[in-house]
């Protein structure tokens, strides 16, 4: 069991942050002072009902709550709506929030219909990232000099790309000039990812953890030679050419795009990791592999995963004979062919948070 009431505390200082934020435009948000362990104890001894620790928590720290912004509301037990199944502790615009008395689990109802909001730190999680969405205009607004200079890469990109004699590298500087774009519309920020503390240094980080522990990057070039002759020299085979230049010209943390309905994820490529090493594992895959004939005679090359009609156990490979890329389920021997080549993947694949 997670540690309900850790998490909510956390949610909970990130939401005051906001609050601060929010004040000038939408007015202080409103608490209460703390509830006591006595008055808790006798309202779950006079309803014979237990109020679930994380809401415990959050009355401690207010009685009755209002946050601005994106209105939401927590009561006091002395305003409880009860019944036979739940109890009712808050409004959210105009949806009730309330926990089932069997689970301790939260629900919003509106119009009759129920959602499940799983804890007290969701529910405060959520809603920040809501009222984060307030100031998305002006912050876009603010933003609109970068924007144009990606949007004028992200053109350029394209062109060269689609010229003559262009390939994997070209084709991958194209999806991250769009991918650029993407992320600054949506969040007002370059790409990021959750980056541990031995990667912070790795070269590709261009700004501070937030609050969630991720990271901004960049994809950099490589400045490393990879020694191809001695690692088809060990694998007994030649190495495609397209997998070679996906291999040997960037790196990048994992990048999410979607393809033909297909969600792919092309994992990481980092300057610590051994190429060696990355190019002989994502060959060998004898622990989940029998086989792929199902697919087609040849050996394949591992670079990421894919997710179809909620399906997440398809991994993405690129078959080594013929450059092509598949979404491959080992279990139930099934593919789908996404690609005719990387280059074509990356042109053709759109970052997530495109429009």
């Amino acid at each position: 069991m997670p540690d309900l009431v850790g998490m909510l505390l956390e949610a909970k200082d990130k939401a005051l942050e906001l609050c601060v934020r929010l004040e000038p435009k939408y007015g202080k948000a409103e608490f209460d002072e703390p509830i006591t362990d006595e008055e808790i104890a006798r309202w779950e001894s006079v309803n014979h009902i237990k109020i679930p620790d994380d809401y415990k928590a959050w009355l401690k720290f207010s009685r009755e709550t209002k946050l601005k912004g994106i209105p939401l509301e927590f009561y006091p037990p002395e305003k409880f709506e009860t019944t036979i199944e739940l109890v009712t502790i808050g409004r959210k615009g105009d949806a009730q929030i309330a926990f089932l008395i069997d689970s301790g689990r939260y629900i919003a109802i509106e119009d009759g219909k129920r959602t499940n909001l799983g804890y007290m730190e969701t529910i405060i999680r959520f809603w920040a990232y809501d009222a984060k969405e307030l100031f998305a205009k002006e912050e876009l607004e603010a933003l609109r000099p970068i924007v144009e200079a990606e949007n004028a890469k992200v053109i350029q990109a394209e062109k060269v790309a689609k010229a003559k004699g262009a390939g994997v590298k070209e084709a991958m500087e194209y999806f991250f000039a769009r991918n650029n774009v993407a992320y600054l519309k949506q969040w007002r920020s370059f790409p990021y990812y959750p980056v541990d503390e031995d990667e912070i240094d790795c070269g590709l980080v261009i700004s501070e953890p937030n609050s969630d522990g991720y990271c901004q990057w960049q994809p950099m070039l490589q400045n490393k030679t990879v020694d191809f002759v001695g690692i088809e020299s060990k694998l007994g085979f030649e190495i495609h050419e397209d997998i070679k230049e996906l291999i040997s010209r960037y790196y990048y943390f994992a990048l999410d795009a979607d393809i033909e309905e297909v969600n792919v994820r092309i994992n990481a490529l980092l300057p610590e990791d051994d190429m060696e090493q990355v190019i002989l594992a994502r060959f060998d895959k004898e622990e989940y592999c029998d086989g792929y004939e199902f697919v087609l005679k040849g050996r394949f090359f591992l670079i990421g995963s894919c997710c179809i009609e909620g399906d997440d156990g398809f991994v993405l490979e690129v078959n080594n004979d013929t450059g092509e890329a598949f979404a491959v389920e080992y279990e139930d021997k099934r593919h789908v062919k996404i690609a005719n080549s990387i280059y074509d993947l990356f042109m053709n694949a759109k970052p997530i948070y495109s429009e």
